[in-house]
């Protein structure tokens, strides 16, 4: 699935101040998402690339990102950082330094869901001599292939700070609209939750077996 897709969702969102409609929207695009590519989606509207058990951290300082920003656009490091003290949002820096990125840095094709979900694991695996610099080159590319305001969320992901007001229970709830067309399943799916904290394994396993399933 292309990136963008998902960046319009969160455009929507992110407009969104009620709690019903984010469920509304999330679950009209849940029903769209190949099953497979479900619980990066679950994970990724979290600002997440795993459950939280599992502790998985990218690791990236807010001056490091801004580095990767300023690669990506092929602008001075020191506009970058006088965004950033304008706008206090890294990731409405990365949005706006993105929107003149030279055509020369666009490479081909599109940025995949599937592809930013593995290099940002990629990223979180990277430790050690030189590691940030791994990930700051791995951060420009994905910035590169994505548009200005894929770049807005990709940065925000990667700093943990993604903002659009959706917790684990707006996905919940989403899911047990989206795959089983009313909000009674939705306690199962809790009592789910509750045992496996893991919104990834019950989006899968919703959209593969059902309700029972589930259960």
């Amino acid at each position: 699935m292309d990136f963008q897709k998902l960046v319009e969702i969160y455009i929507e969102l992110e407009k969104t101040a009620s709690g019903n409609q984010m469920r509304e929207i999330l679950a009209e695009f849940l029903k769209k998402v190949p099953s497979q590519e479900l619980a990066l989606v679950s994970y990724l509207t979290l600002g997440q690339i795993a459950s939280d058990y599992e502790g998985e951290v990218l690791g990236m300082a807010e001056k490091s990102v801004l580095k990767a920003v300023a690669v990506a656009g092929a602008v001075d490091q020191s506009k970058v950082n006088k965004l950033m003290q304008e706008l206090g949002d890294a990731g409405l820096v990365a949005e706006k330094v993105l929107q003149k990125k030279p055509q020369t840095l666009v490479p081909l094709g599109k940025l995949t869901v599937k592809e930013l979900f593995e290099t940002l694991h990629k990223m979180a695996g990277s430790i050690g001599t030189g590691s940030q610099d791994i990930k700051q080159n791995l951060l420009a590319a994905m910035l590169q292939k994505s548009s200005p305001s894929g770049a807005k969320y990709i940065i925000r992901i990667a700093l943990g700070t993604l903002r659009m007001g959706v917790g684990d229970m707006t996905v919940l709830n989403a899911l047990s609209l989206a795959f089983t067309g009313n909000k009674e399943s939705k306690e199962i799916l809790e009592k789910a939750y509750n045992i496996c904290p893991d919104l990834g394994i019950i989006a899968e396993t919703l959209a593969k077996g059902g309700i029972k399933a589930i259960e």
